[in-house]
């Protein structure tokens, strides 16, 4: 896949993007690649398309990429396909020398990563879900 990341001139010397997909949403800013899959499921069609379309923005980075920022709230519960995303992207990130964070919101997913002993693929950050106030 080519895709045309770039929005304005400046991009090209810094890599910066912003590019949306039915299946994704990718940014990029200072080396750190931020990735957010749309959910609420994530099987194995949204794993391989995201996975292509993360490919083409890899290499729109190139050697810029310090960080990859995985956040996977909108993904409600996690199952195979998306946990074997998870570490697919890890090992991408390590492949080009760069750190990986996931975002998850449910304590399943913490739980997963703990039953898979997730250890130093990645570093995970648990953002519970806003609570929702009744009047």
């Amino acid at each position: 896949m080519n895709h045309d990341f770039l929005s304005h001139r400046d991009a090209r010397s810094t890599g910066a993007f912003d590019y949306r997909t039915p299946s994704a949403q990718f940014r990029c800013r200072e080396g750190v690649l931020s990735v957010r899959p749309v959910g609420p499921e994530f099987g194995v069609r949204e794993e391989e398309v995201v996975l292509a379309e993360l490919e083409s923005c890899l290499q729109q980075v190139g050697r810029r990429l310090r960080a990859i920022a995985l956040d996977m709230t909108d993904i409600s519960t996690p199952k195979s396909h998306g946990l074997k995303f998870c570490f697919e992207l890890s090992r991408r990130a390590k492949r080009d020398h760069a750190s990986m964070s996931i975002r998850v919101e449910s304590t399943a997913w913490i739980d997963a990563f703990e039953l898979l002993h997730s250890g130093d693929a990645f570093t995970i950050e648990h953002a519970p879900a806003r609570a929702s106030w009744s009047t």
